[in-house]
């Protein structure tokens, strides 16, 4: 089993579309196609589902991937330790939205690269919804997500900012303020899953709404896009309007206060917090963000 196999297995369990993954390892699907039928042969269990719209990991599939990854980052850490044996090295999986991509995060890598060059950061991004989740499964080391209502015992929690929820309408549109809103007539595009959805299908309950729902999208980026389009109004953190180059497109209004603000920052498992580089980076994020 070669460290290049495992690295292009590693691509396409993260992508889980063999056509990006293909793009990603610069092969062509079918050549990809054949190296997973030769890596399924090798360990004599089937590592994908696939039909004609998805592919998803079998229970092989998500060991392989455990170990694909211990594999591959302790080869790279190890070429790295030849190259200068008196520096820190390692490497950390972190998982964010976009918009923690250029509002959190640069301030704090260009403070721990100085400190430490030779530790790898491997950033993923997406749905803010799901980083929790991606933490408690092993999928990263650690996540920038809103704090849950209820931290479990397992996680720690370092916050970083707070922000408030606000509606964000369409640019032209005559709404000033939430009780402008023609909740019967005028279209919602929802977050679709996660503590904000959870918070939001309170609110209506308890205002005896009924939205008309328009669409339920996966991020809050999506969610100003669609409000930008025309297509409804939507709740977001104002963080996420503020960093947006699509903010032109909408205006924001005050949301009702009961909706608690935000708490952003950063979380890990407890038992992964003093290990090496981890320690390394949750101490620099807690003394620059103190």
């Amino acid at each position: 089993m070669e460290i290049r196999t495992l690295q292009y297995f590693l691509i396409l369990a993260d992508t889980l579309h063999f056509g990006r993954a293909s793009q990603r390892c610069n092969l062509s699907p079918s050549a990809l196609t054949r190296m997973i039928q030769r890596l399924e042969d090798e360990v004599g269990e089937r590592l994908f589902d696939r039909d004609n719209r998805t592919v998803t990991l079998t229970r092989a599939g998500s060991l392989l991937k455990e170990y694909a990854q211990q594999a591959v980052f302790g080869w790279e850490d190890f070429r790295d330790m030849l190259r200068d044996e008196d520096a820190v090295h390692g490497r950390i999986s972190l998982y964010s939205s976009v918009t923690a991509c250029y509002t959190i995060l640069p301030q704090l890598f260009e403070s721990f690269r100085k400190k430490y060059p030779h530790v790898h950061i491997n950033l993923q991004t997406g749905d803010a919804a799901d980083a929790l989740l991606k933490v408690m499964e092993n999928d990263v080391d650690v996540a920038v997500t809103v704090k849950p209502e209820y931290l479990p015992d397992s996680l720690d929690f370092l916050e970083v900012t707070s922000t408030p929820f606000v509606l964000a309408v369409p640019a032209e549109s005559e709404v000033e303020c939430v009780e402008d809103v023609d909740w019967k007539s005028t279209s919602v595009v929802l977050p679709d899953h996660g503590l904000v959805r959870k918070r939001l299908d309170e609110w209506f309950r308890e205002k005896a709404i009924v939205p008309e729902v328009y669409g339920e999208v996966s991020g809050n980026e999506a969610i100003l896009a669609m409000v930008g389009l025309g297509c409804g109004v939507g709740v977001i953190p104002e963080l996420v309007y503020e960093k947006s180059p699509l903010k032109h497109l909408v205006k924001v209004i005050e949301f009702d206060s009961k909706l608690d603000d935000s708490s952003v920052g950063f979380c890990i498992q407890k038992k992964k917090r003093d290990l090496s580089v981890l320690k390394l980076f949750w101490e620099d994020a807690a003394e620059l963000f103190s």
